[in-house]
């Protein structure tokens, strides 16, 4: 029972880092339940440690199968930790068997080094274990109900953490479910010999999204029209809040250098890229971090957030990325009552008299939103501010928080 925890937490200390386990791993602990199992050992209840709650080598194994099949790099750290416990807690709904019944989910493969899959096909029966997820769905469902109306199921308070809510309980719901879910989503097209250009830190894309704007508006009066910003009218805003962190605040003023890194860009689709790049020097990367990407050779910036984060093999990463908008606005948050901008901030967060933010109209679940990315130090509900952009001024309030990330 030891070596089935101590093997699970091999295996979530890989996921945690968005690796997965190897084949041999896979053998290793497929074999040793396929051993309890033939000791009649798999069900006997056993205190792993002094003051833990008694388990199963079974339910132990099972937890560690369950946790397995997230690893779409979509989740963070805390997500992935709260998603084996919560497997532990819910154990009791599942159980491995022999028999293919209509409502089998899940199988594994006890003599293969091979992590679980979806029941496709009746394979011959021996090594093959089975099980559904139709109880524990149900079970899932009654507690997001819960969350959805503002509290916490009892059951769940011992393991709750930071980042868990009704939505990751309905991606959990998705991900388990008795049968295959299907999604539909924005068509992936593969593309060759494609780059994009990337940047980073709040601070680095406003100034480049300003630069980006004046050299529009230098070609508009060559061409002698007038430059117009209407988008913002009765603006209701919704703060993506991005942080400054503490180290950051002693940063000297921008220096925006001239060259930054090329992606390749794996796939793409009308709402987002698939994106591939050495892991050497990009450790800072995470699920949240904000980007500024454009192709190669073109002028105008795109802003995007990494959705999914995976480590295909040692020396390479790919994301998924999420297109916010390819048309962000500079903008300058002023404080109502006609205060200065607080001098301990960071010469680079300052620009046009006011709080560096960038306002994106974003395109969510089919709606316009009025959105502004800020630092999290600016943010309070309900908190207004004179907005400058372009030239124009609007009074704002702040909304609600669509999401909290990093830079």
């Amino acid at each position: 029972a030891r070596m089935m925890h101590y093997l699970s937490e091999f295996a979530l200390w890989q996921y945690y880092r968005h690796f997965q386990p190897d084949e041999i791993f896979w053998r290793n602990v497929n074999q040793l339940f396929a051993y309890a199992e033939q000791h009649h050992i798999d069900a006997a209840p056993v205190q792993l440690f002094p003051d833990w709650p008694s388990t199963t080598i079974h339910d132990l194994y099972l937890s560690l199968l369950m946790v397995s099949m997230l690893t779409s790099g979509n989740l963070s750290i805390r997500q992935i930790r709260f998603a084996y416990q919560l497997s532990l807690l819910t154990s009791n709904t599942m159980t491995l068997g022999q028999d293919y019944l209509d409502d089998a989910s899940f199988l594994i493969n006890l003599s293969a080094g091979q992590p679980p899959a979806r029941v496709r096909d009746v394979l011959p029966k021996g090594v093959i274990r089975v099980w559904h997820t139709a109880d524990l769905i149900e079970q899932l469902s009654l507690w997001a109900t819960v969350f959805e109306s503002g509290g916490v199921p009892a059951e769940l308070k011992r393991i709750m953490t930071a980042g868990v809510d009704a939505s990751l309980l309905r991606h959990l719901c998705r991900e388990w479910a008795v049968k295959p879910y299907r999604f539909e989503r924005a068509e992936r097209v593969r593309v060759q010999s494609m780059q994009v250009e990337v940047a980073q830190r709040l601070p680095v894309l406003h100034k480049l999204v300003r630069e980006q704007e004046e050299r529009a508006r230098e070609e508009t009066r060559r061409a002698g029209g007038e430059d117009t910003f209407d988008s913002a009218e009765e603006v209701r805003i919704y703060g993506f809040v991005t942080s400054r962190r503490r180290e950051r605040q002693q940063v000297s003023p921008l220096q925006v250098k001239e060259q930054f890194p090329f992606w390749d860009v794996d796939n793409k689709s009308e709402t987002g890229l698939g994106l591939s790049l050495p892991a050497q020097g990009n450790d800072w990367l995470a699920l949240g971090t904000l980007l500024g990407f454009r192709d190669r050779g073109a002028e105008d910036w795109s802003l995007g957030v990494v959705r999914r984060l995976q480590r295909p093999g040692q020396d390479k990463l790919y994301l998924g990325v999420q297109i916010l908008t390819n048309r962000p606005v500079a903008a300058a948050l002023r404080h109502e009552e006609g205060r200065p901008v607080d001098p301990s901030m960071p010469g680079e967060m300052v620009w046009n008299q006011g709080e560096i933010a960038l306002f994106v109209p974003l395109l969510k679940d089919g709606k316009k939103l009025n959105t502004l990315l800020i630092s999290t130090g600016s943010y309070a509900l309900g908190k207004q501010f004179h907005m400058v952009a372009r030239g124009k001024m609007f009074l704002i309030s702040l909304g609600r928080v669509v999401e909290r990330a990093t830079e």
